[in-house]
């Protein structure tokens, strides 16, 4: 009986092991795709993440409704699940493409003017469509086979081998799937993530009883769509916008968005996650706002050789810097998206120029921390915020802005060196930007003698949404009467306004609060959210309701409430820690996928470890204490590591986070094993709800606070679900 008890659990365990991890590959694909169709904005991009995990709730509440046994439950949902994850990929990419409207370069250039409310409102029908009827039915069987093998795992007692499969699998596909979509684009993920379905379903062939004449036929189909693609591109071909199909476009996946380069005869267009971000002007193009800085170093040549640009992008500051015709002139860009560089490579008239210059391919922050070198000039070009390098879209350039990233590129520059930097910013948040801007330079360390703030008079060309251009020329040993008439004289020319300091002090941005000038992202993403809402009147509706039924549900079962706060504070932490983790070893990206990887794969040794708890209720305690030790010391410990190699901050970084990681695998299998009277889909179900409002709290309260109060709300969470445990296990 043992014998058979034992091969039995070693196969669902690989079952789940499988699945889970084709899920977090099919994850990371969908939402890089779903960024991309309903438009890389800040108020949608935590939803995205949100959504998953609602939808694995979802499934899990269906499993409490159906009448079949587990194996037969998994069956059907494994057979489905490889049937439909292509389809589902499809209809992410169609549904937007029918509801929103797109603007074509020649619309964008004529001044075409569409709404912000209007194209706000696609953009929350699009999504709202979307989720249900495409990705959503992929996780929505997630939940229902997860839910099943979790209930199972309960009745034959191996619960906690159940729980650390799936964080193992997790953790395995969030590390190896951060590497694969370096290279690759969603499409293959998704490709590779519904091969590993397949593969489940072979292992699990002879005990789910599927006939192999189905797995033959499954198999077949799967090839021809595999080859299809390959030969003709048929989901590649409908995942770009109409107005992109032309030879003059070049259009590539990188690890953190899709780019698509529209070439012309006197500009290169670039959009960036299907929005449109800047253009680069031909060798005999124009500069225009630009000319406030040639001015100023056309009429001081010499001073400035050694440059350092941040963000260059396609290479368009390389460019206008060459435009001096200073042979001199030496210039270091450095650039986060390998993408960029890729494509310049592929536009001679660009990289005639741009290859002039030493690129650096990597984190702008990481490479100010860790540079020994002097400049002369340090130029932040326009950082791309909408960069997102993680499920929970947190733009990583905000750390270029904080005042330690400030104090850091003064400390750089030489004796007469001076900091450029040029932001766009929405014109309705210009007055707070420039407020905060200016109270985080003096928390550098910088005073008003020392800057210079400029802003464009209108809005800029092609942007309907009345953005503006900012120019900050900061000097720590003060700028020269010759200098002060050069640049005030670029910036007639450039047709500025020169801004006064602003004296009123607000909130510095600091690495703990990194939200400024005018980054997506410095208010309350849930705010905007439920003002448009208001206008699809049923949806609303339904939102209120489902609201009020699950408070009324929590406020009378407290084995709810438990779930809940334990949903809630996983999430939280594990926000805190991808928050940690941007500046970990110069890609964002690579590192956010690591340190997933390393809490998860913490989270799976401490579920195996739960028995022990189960002995000694009380260590229970030792968890909010951890997650609050965690969290306040995590700040000093990446600020003392910056300068280190990467391997240190890699090794300190999982030594700091792993203690914690145990404690909370330990907490989910202790508290599925003291309430018994309560079912696991039920629970599961609760736990995921608070899981998906975790990162709207969080950025709701980051918004507004600094992460040590956001990691106080999470140690008190744990604290609150901690004393449940502790008072029904006596």
């Amino acid at each position: 009986m043992k014998i058979l008890l034992g091969r039995e659990k070693r196969r669902y365990l690989l079952l789940i092991f499988i699945l889970a991890f084709g899920f977090m590959l099919y994850e990371m694909a969908v939402l890089r795709e779903m960024r991309f169709q309903i438009l890389n904005i800040f108020m949608i991009g935590p939803f995205l993440f949100t959504s998953v995990l609602w939808m694995i709730g979802l499934g899990s509440l269906f499993k409490s409704f159906m009448p079949f046994n587990t194996t037969r439950i998994l069956k059907i949902c494994v057979i489905l699940l490889i049937l439909i994850s292509l389809v589902s990929f499809f209809l992410v990419i169609k549904v937007p493409q029918t509801i929103k409207t797109t603007l074509s370069p020649e619309e964008l250039f004529k001044g075409a003017q569409i709404s912000w409310a209007r194209q706000t409102r696609e953009i929350i029908k699009a999504f709202f469509i979307t989720v249900p009827l495409s990705y959503g039915v992929v996780f929505i069987l997630q939940g229902i086979i997860f839910a099943s093998l979790l209930s199972l795992g309960r009745e034959k007692g191996f619960i906690s081998e159940v729980y650390a499969a799936d964080l193992f699998a997790s953790g395995t596909g969030a590390i190896l799937g951060g590497v694969f979509l370096l290279w690759f684009a969603p499409i293959p993920g998704v490709f590779v993530a519904t091969l590993a379905f397949f593969v489940a379903a072979f292992v699990a062939r002879n005990w789910l009883g599927i006939r192999k004449r189905t797995l033959a036929i499954i198999f077949a189909l799967l090839m021809a769509c595999a080859i299809e693609e390959k030969v003709y591109g048929f989901l590649q071909r409908m995942e770009a916008p109409k107005w992109l199909r032309k030879d003059s476009v070049i259009s590539l996946w990188t690890p953190y968005q899709r780019i698509d380069v529209n070439i012309e005869s006197k500009r290169v267009e670039c959009y960036v996650d299907g929005w449109y971000w800047f253009y680069v002007p031909l060798p005999s193009g124009k500069y225009r706002g630009d000319v406030i800085l040639l001015h100023l170093l056309s009429g001081t040549r010499g001073k400035t050789k050694d440059i350092l640009v941040i963000g260059p992008g396609l290479g368009r500051d390389v460019l206008i810097l060459n435009t001096l015709e200073q042979p001199d002139l030496n210039i270091t860009a450095v650039e986060l998206d390998p993408g960029y560089i890729q494509i310049a490579r592929a536009i001679e008239p660009i990289w005639k120029t741009f290859k002039t210059a030493e690129i650096v391919v990597g984190e702008g922050r990481f490479f100010l921390e860790n540079t020994r070198r002097k400049f002369d000039l340090i130029y932040y070009a326009e950082l791309d915020p909408r960069a997102r390098v993680s499920n929970l879209s947190f733009p990583d350039a905000n750390f270029m802005y904080t005042d330690s990233a400030l104090r850091r590129s003064i400390s750089v520059l030489r004796p007469e060196g001076f900091l450029y930097i040029r932001r766009i910013v929405p014109a309705t948040l210009q007055e707070s930007v420039i407020r905060q801007l200016c109270s985080t330079l003096r928390s550098a360390g910088i005073t008003k003698d020392q800057t210079l703030i400029y802003l464009s008079k209108g809005p800029l060309r092609a942007q309907p949404f009345g953005m503006r251009s900012i120019y900050i020329f900061v000097k720590p040993s003060g700028f020269s009467k010759e200098e002060l008439k050069l640049i005030n004289e670029g910036a007639g020319f450039a047709d500025m306004l020169a801004v006064p300091w602003d004296e009123k002090r607000t909130r510095p941005t600091t690495d703990i609060y990194p939200f400024s000038l005018g980054v997506e992202g410095a208010e309350n993403p849930v705010v905007p959210l439920i003002y448009y809402l208001k206008g699809f009147r049923w949806l609303t509706i339904g939102i209120i309701v489902v609201g009020v039924l699950l408070l009324a549900r929590l406020s009378t079962s407290i084995s709810y409430t438990h779930f809940f706060l334990l949903g809630t504070s996983f999430m939280l932490v594990e926000c805190i820690l991808l928050f940690h983790s941007f500046l970990l070893i110069g890609n964002p990206w690579l590192s956010a996928s690591l340190a997933v990887g390393v809490f998860l794969f913490g989270n799976a040794i401490g579920s195996l470890l739960s028995r022990r708890v189960d002995k000694k209720k009380v260590l229970i305690f030792l968890l909010p204490l951890f997650v609050a030790l965690y969290a306040f010391s995590a700040p000093f410990l990446t600020k003392a590591t910056l300068s280190q190699g990467q391997w240190v901050r890699f090794i300190t970084f999982t030594l700091a986070a792993m203690p914690v990681a145990i404690m909370i695998g330990t907490i989910f299998p202790v508290s599925l094993r003291v309430f018994t009277k309560r079912s696991v889909p039920g629970l599961y179900f609760i736990d995921l709800v608070g899981c998906g409002i975790a990162p709207l709290i969080f950025w709701s309260l980051l918004s507004k606070f600094d992460l040590f109060f956001v990691s106080a709300v999470a140690a008190v969470a744990y604290l609150l679900a901690s004393i449940i445990l502790f008072k029904f296990a006596r």
